[in-house]
């Protein structure tokens, strides 16, 4: 993994394959769909990934299959096309046992319990008219309140079916409003005891709820949207179970 720039490595004598974030954020850029980082990430067999910093949301995505995370004792700034500064070294971690619970890749919600009319037009793509595009989402669909034709000004609640929390994690795609009113609720006995928001920005990025004191309870997911002002949407994707290989 080469921050920026993609000639640093061959420069140094390590001719091998290399993702480029500079390209990746252009085809971003284009609303190219379809680009699936993570999944390249994980197929690569890579243990090691670095990276300077300053590369948005694709740090974010890159956090995802390499979670262990430490700074560069000596960093040396480099100029070769772009000025580039190796400064944060990401250590891969493998996951087992993965559980997918909710993709939101069909038309509808499935068994979600929806109210409101955030949500009452179903799961939405990307480029959503009057909506700035979104990055970092899984497959085509996501689930979305921001509303085709209300926009920020719908309101609504998703809830979940009940599921067993069989494993020691739980991991899910956050975006959109960065307000407590626009959130995702993990509910254990009618109690939110995990919740998350996003950053006032359409980065769909990941999140890792440790639910090892809660293995064998039953569980809701709540998808909240109480504000109709700016920011008042929220975006959540890719919701699934899973046990680190080390544990």
């Amino acid at each position: 993994m080469i921050p920026n720039h993609p000639f640093l490595a061959v420069r140094n004598g390590q001719p091998s394959k290399q993702f480029h974030s500079m390209t990746y954020n252009d085809a971003n850029l284009a609303r190219r769909t379809g680009l699936e980082l993570v999944r390249y990430l994980e197929e690569s067999g890579a243990r090691w990934a670095i990276l300077s910093g300053y590369e948005g949301f694709v740090a974010e995505e890159v956090r995802r299959v390499f979670p262990r995370e430490r700074r560069l004792e000596h960093t040396v700034a480099t100029l070769v096309g772009f000025r580039t500064w190796p400064a944060l070294l990401l250590e891969r971690r493998h996951r087992r046992d993965r559980r997918l619970l909710f993709d939101f890749e069909g038309d509808g919600y499935g068994g979600w319990e929806s109210t409101g009319d955030a949500f009452d037009s179903g799961p939405s793509l990307a480029n959503q008219p009057g909506q700035s595009f979104i990055v970092g989402q899984e497959g085509l669909r996501l689930a979305n309140s921001f509303h085709p034709k209300l926009f920020d000004g719908a309101t609504g609640t998703l809830v979940s079916a009940p599921f067993t929390i069989d494993r020691s994690s739980l991991s899910l795609l956050v975006g959109g409003g960065g307000s407590a009113a626009t959130r995702i609720e993990l509910q254990v006995r009618g109690r939110a005891i995990r919740t998350e928001s996003g950053a006032d920005n359409e980065i769909l990025r990941e999140v890792v709820w440790d639910l090892s004191a809660q293995q064998g309870q039953t569980a809701r997911l709540a998808i909240i949207d109480e504000a109709s002002g700016s920011w008042g949407h929220i975006l959540v994707d890719q919701i699934e179970l899973f046990r680190w290989a080390d544990q």
